[in-house]
């Protein structure tokens, strides 16, 4: 294990960096394992505690620690030269997903899991869309589970028809499809002024989504792209992620209804 001390000797620079990717890192089953450390400071474990063992270095060599501590945020893979999903060597098992729609309708809300099911229906009924259920997203984002391509694939072919948009960040970074809120002009209009928070998993979106908010009635005057809602919520904070209402953080889910 990297001590706290020699990691904070460690400058990541872009040499570092570059040096690194060229490592032949593919041809080893971690390449977690070689790495000084270029992905710690996304982590929101290891920000949040301080703890090298609940980072990505110790969720590398500790998988049922990963599984239970890793948030599955994916700033590690972002961040990482080599793009290597380390949240999915955590299971052996792929998840299979699996898609039902429950209302017929252009765009189709797509939903993960009791809480987005049932925000869905009540969005669903406001504003006159359609609503699908999607199963085996959340063990991909709570325990690690890589997907299974076969099962991808065809929910991708049963879904894509009815125009889907995602309820949820997990969703839309499971299935590669659009996030609700990339559709600003089927909601109405809401008020916000104050701090929003970027799901970790839309960090790529950034721009459009922010386009998209301010369309919406949203003036975000300081924009968190830094914590993670598993981790901690702020109640000052709109948030965009359909998780963060049981922690009696502030959505805009409960702005558009």
């Amino acid at each position: 294990m990297v001590s706290l001390t020699t990691l904070r000797a460690i400058k990541l620079t872009p040499t570092l960096v570059a040096r690194f990717a060229t490592l032949p890192l593919r041809k080893v089953k971690n390449p977690c394992l070689y790495c000084p450390g270029i992905c710690l400071t996304a982590c929101p474990t290891f920000t949040y505690s301080g703890s090298l063992a609940l980072s990505p270095l110790g969720y590398a060599r500790d998988r049922k620690l990963g599984v239970e501590r890793c948030v599955k945020c994916w700033r590690c893979v972002d961040e990482c030269p080599l793009h290597f999903p380390l949240l999915e060597t955590y299971c052996d098992t792929p998840v299979k997903l699996s898609a039902q729609i429950l209302k017929e309708g252009k765009p189709l809300l797509v939903a993960s899991g009791r809480l987005e099911s049932e925000l869905g229906a009540k969005l669903a009924e406001r504003y006159g869309l359609g609503l699908a259920v999607v199963s085996g997203v959340e063990e991909r984002y709570d325990l690690g589970k890589p997907l299974e391509p076969k099962s991808l694939s065809e929910t991708l072919k049963k879904l894509r028809p009815h125009e889907p948009l995602a309820l949820s960040p997990e969703v839309a970074h499971a299935l590669g499809i659009p996030f609700v809120l990339e559709r600003p002009e089927l909601f109405g209009q809401v008020s916000f002024t104050g701090k929003v928070h970027l799901p970790c998993l839309l960090r790529s979106r950034r721009e459009g989504l922010l386009k998209s908010l301010e369309r919406l009635g949203v003036n975000a005057t300081l924009l968190d792209a830094e914590t993670c809602v598993k981790v901690s919520v702020d109640s000052e904070t709109l948030y965009l992620c359909p998780r963060a209402s049981p922690q009696k953080a502030k959505t805009i889910f409960e702005l558009l209804l």
